[in-house]
């Protein structure tokens, strides 16, 4: 929150803000009496690595699958998004010590959200234990996930042959196929592709009686 107001004229309407004692206040305003209660934590950073049971790394941007890392407490609904698995499976986020130990006394708790970028987190998701981070990069032990199945489609041109530009029109121009909760998906050399969607999604996507992809052409084209 950021807030626009003369402390020196207005004292007042300082004196009817009444701070929760869990904020965390950065006041940059001279003469302003607002102060918070709490301070921010001293943080450590911590890692993980997570890994398909093929022992690839859980994140397959190619078929728009992540794995996104949830923070959820006891008693509050809505878990804090700590971001997502990288393209080699590595996870990083800050903790203080007191956030360590809530975790390992099941205070709170993290969950791996796979799906695309449209999947919502969950509390009931499966979790990313505690034991299984690590202040040393070098020394974590991989958290092994069953790899996702995908749904796979083929596109053609009308005359059977894989929708290849030949010639390319420019440098890097493809055809891509877009389906709904997902991004641009790539085309291989014999026109295949696959798609994750979770159950939801796929019954949606399936019901869907006006158009469940469009084929874009030359969208790879260079910003002049």
């Amino acid at each position: 929150m950021t807030s626009f107001v003369d402390p020196a004229v207005d004292q007042a309407f300082w004196k009817k803000i009444a701070l929760p004692d869990n904020i965390i206040l950065n006041n940059e305003a001279a003469n302003c009496p607002l102060k918070g209660k709490a301070t921010k934590p001293k943080r450590k950073v911590w890692f993980a690595q997570v890994r398909f049971d093929d022992s690839t790394p859980a994140a397959d941007f190619q078929h728009c699958v992540s794995r996104k890392v949830t923070l959820w407490e006891e008693n509050v609904k809505t878990g804090i998004d700590l971001g997502r698995v990288d393209h080699e499976g590595h996870f990083h986020a800050a903790f203080s010590d007191k956030e360590i130990a809530d975790l390992k006394a099941g205070k709170s708790w993290l969950t791996l959200t796979m799906g695309n970028w449209w999947t919502e987190a969950k509390k009931d998701h499966p979790k990313l234990s505690v034991e299984k981070l690590s202040l040393d990069k070098r020394t974590v032990q991989p958290v092994t996930i069953a790899k996702p199945e995908f749904y796979y489609g083929q596109i053609l041109f009308e005359d059977g042959s894989p929708p290849i530009l030949i010639p390319a029109p420019w440098p890097g121009a493809a055809i891509w196929v877009d389906f709904s909760y997902n991004g641009p998906l790539d085309i291989d050399s014999e026109g295949y592709f696959g798609v994750y969607f979770t159950k939801e999604q796929y019954e949606k996507v399936k019901a869907d009686k006006v158009c469940t992809f469009r084929v874009t052409h030359y969208v790879r084209r260079p910003m002049p």
